[in-house]
C-alpha cells in the first residue's frame, strides 16, 4: 500500500490527492470485481463442462450398455437356436423317421409332437415367434398356426440360411435408444431380436457326408424390450447420479466464490480503510507543521496585543466608559483567540503524557468546580454517579483539559434547551478499563455526521475550530485508551472514555 505525500501549503495539492485517492480506490475495487467476474465465469464455464461431459458419458454409457445387450441377446439366442436344433433333431426327426419312415407335417400327431418340443425348449425364454420353413421356402410349422404353408414370408435371412447355410441376427424396432430414453414407457415388443438359422443334420458327419443336411430354415423373433428398459433405468440413474455431482460441485464452487468474495471485499474495504486514514494521517501531518508555523508568528504578536490591553484597561479605569468597553473587548477577544492558538499548538505539536498517577475524580471534580458558575447560568444540574479509586496513570494536565472539553461542550450543547437540563456523569471499572460516561440532554449528535466529529477542524457551531474533540481524541488515545461517541436513547449526546486503570 502506498501513501500519498503532498506538500499541504500548496491548496491544489490537497485536490491531487484526494483524487489519487479515489483512483486508487477504484483501481483497487476495480480489480476485486473483475477477480470475482472471473472466478464466477468460470464456475459457470466449469458447470456447462461438466454437463457437456455427462451427456456425452451417459450417450457412451448408453450406447456401451446397448451393444453389450445385444451381444448378450445374440449370444444367448444362438444358443437357443443350436438347442432347438439338437432337440428337435433328436426329440422329433429321429424318432419320427423311425417310427413313420417320413416327415409329413401336415398329420396332426406329428405337427402335435414337433409342437411339444419347440414348446418344451423355449419355455420361459421370452419367444414370441418361431417359425421354421422347408428347403423350397414354405412354412412348415409356426406357433401362428395360420402362417402354416405360406411362401411369402422367405426374406433375405431364411434364403441365406436355406442356400449358404449362415446365420444372421437382426434387431427390429421402430424407436431408436435415445427415443426409448425419453418414452414414458415401452410398450411389449418395442425391442425385439430376430435369429434365422439353418436346421442341419447331426448324423450326416458320421456318413462321411461333406456338409450336414439340410432340413430346412428355423427363424425366431425373442422381447428383448424387458432388458432394454433396464439398460435405459440404470442409464437414467448414471445421468442423475453425474448431474447431482455437478450440482453439488457447483454449488461448492458457488459457496467457495461467495466467501472468497465475502474475503475480498472486507480486504479491499480494509485497504480503502487504511488509504484513507493514511492520506488523512498525512494531511493532517502536513496541515500540522503549517499550523504550528503560522501560530507561532501570531502568537508573539497576540502576546503583545494582550499586555497593552490589560495596560490600557488598567489605565483607563477613571476614563470614558466607551473607551474602557473597547479595551475591554480587544482584551477579550485576544484572550479568545490565545486559546484558539493554543488549540492548535496542542493539536499540532502533542506532547508525550507524563506517566503520573492520576486521580480521575479529582480531576472532574475541579473540572466542574471551575464551571460552577456556568451550570447555574443555565439551570443545570449535575447527577454524579461515579465509583471510588478511579484512578489511572498519565499526564494529569492533558487528562484535564480533555474532560474540560467534554464537559464545556456538554454545557454549551443545552444552551437554550428546554428544562430539565441534567449532566449525568457514570465512571466505573468495566472488565480491564475504567469507563467514564458524560451524559448531556441537548440535542445530540447528527447520525450522518458521527463518523467525522473526531475529525480535526470539523465543527457544527458557528464560532468553533473543530479542534475540542480532535484533542480530546488524541490526548486519550496517547494514554492507551479510546474514544467513543454515540446519542442516548431518550434524547442527548453520550462521550465514553476509556482509559486503563493504575
Amino acid at each position: 500500500m502506498t501513501g500519498i505525500v503532498r506538500d499541504t501549503k500548496d491548496p491544489a495539492s490537497f485536490v491531487m490527492g484526494v483524487e489519487e485517492l479515489r483512483t486508487s480506490e477504484a483501481s483497487v475495487a476495480a480489480k476485486a470485481d473483475a477477480s470475482i467476474g472471473l472466478a464466477r465465469l468460470l464456475s459457470w464455464v466449469m458447470l456447462a463442462l461438466i454437463v457437456t461431459w455427462t451427456l456425452f458419458l451417459t450417450l457412451f454409457i448408453a450406447n456401451s450398455a446397448r451393444g453389450t445387450l445385444i451381444k448378450k441377446a445374440e449370444d444367448t439366442s444362438l444358443l437357443l437356436a443350436e438347442n432347438l436344433n439338437h432337440q428337435i433333431y433328436t426329440r422329433f426327426f429321429l424318432p419320427t423317421v423311425m417310427k413313420d419312415g417320413v416327415i409329413a407335417l401336415r398329420r396332426p400327431d406329428q405337427y402335435e409332437r414337433l409342437d411339444q418340443v419347440i414348446q418344451t425348449t423355449i419355455h420361459g425364454m421370452q419367444v414370441d415367434e418361431l417359425r421354421i420353413f422347408d428347403p423350397v421356402g414354405q412354412i412348415s410349422y409356426s406357433t401362428n398356426e395360420e402362417e402354416l404353408g405360406r411362401t411369402d414370408m422367405t426374406g433375405e435371412a431364411v434364403t441365406r440360411a436355406v442356400e449358404r447355410r449362415a446365420s444372421s441376427l437382426d434387431l427390429l424396432s421402430g424407436v431408436s435408444v435415445l427415443q426409448a430414453m425419453f418414452m414414458p414407457s415401452l410398450p411389449p415388443n418395442t425391442f425385439r431380436l430376430r435369429t434365422t438359422r439353418a436346421l442341419l443334420s447331426e448324423l450326416s458327419p458320421l456318413t462321411g457326408a461333406v456338409e450336414p443336411d439340410l432340413m430346412g430354415a428355423l427363424e425366431m423373433t425373442q422381447d428383448i424390450t424387458p432388458d432394454m428398459r433396464d439398460i435405459i433405468r440404470f442409464v437414467w440413474l448414471s445421468v442423475a447420479a453425474s448431474l447431482v455431482s455437478a450440482a453439488m460441485l457447483f454449488i461448492l464452487l458457488q459457496f467457495i466464490i461467495r466467501k472468497a468474495e465475502q474475503m475480498l471485499s472486507a480486504r479491499v474495504r480494509e485497504q480503502q480503510h487504511l488509504e484513507r486514514v493514511l492520506h488523512q494521517h498525512e494531511k493532517f501531518a502536513s496541515m500540522g507543521r503549517v499550523v504550528a508555523s503560522i501560530a507561532h508568528e501570531v502568537r508573539n504578536p497576540l502576546g503583545i496585543i494582550r499586555s497593552s490591553a490589560e495596560l490600557l484597561i488598567a489605565r483607563a479605569k477613571d476614563a470614558d466608559k466607551v473607551q474602557l468597553s473597547l479595551f475591554e473587548a480587544i482584551h477579550d477577544e485576544s484572550r479568545r483567540l490565545s486559546r484558539t492558538v493554543t488549540d492548535f499548538l496542542d493539536y499540532a505539536r502533542p506532547r508525550k503524557p507524563k506517566d503520573d498517577p492520576v486521580d480521575i475524580n479529582g480531576l472532574l471534580d475541579e473540572a466542574l468546580a471551575f464551571l460552577r458558575p456556568a451550570f447555574e447560568e443555565h439551570g443545570i444540574t449535575l447527577q454524579s454517579y461515579l465509583e471510588e479509586a478511579l484512578d489511572t496513570r498519565g499526564d494529569k494536565e492533558l487528562l484535564y483539559r480533555a474532560f474540560y472539553n467534554v464537559l464545556i461542550n456538554a454545557v454549551q450543547a443545552m444552551q437554550g434547551v428546554q428544562p430539565p437540563r441534567d449532566l449525568i456523569l457514570h465512571g466505573r471499572a468495566r472488565g480491564d478499563m475504567l469507563e467514564i460516561t458524560i451524559q448531556d440532554q441537548g440535542p445530540g449528535f447528527d447520525p450522518a455526521q458521527l463518523d467525522h466529529v473526531t475529525d480535526p477542524f470539523f465543527t457544527t457551531k458557528e464560532e468553533g475550530t473543530g479542534l475540542g474533540l480532535a484533542i480530546v481524541h488524541s490526548i486519550v488515545a496517547t494514554h492507551g485508551g479510546h474514544l467513543r461517541l454515540k446519542n442516548a436513547e431518550h434524547g442527548g449526546a453520550m462521550v465514553i472514555i476509556h482509559l486503563p486503570p493504575a
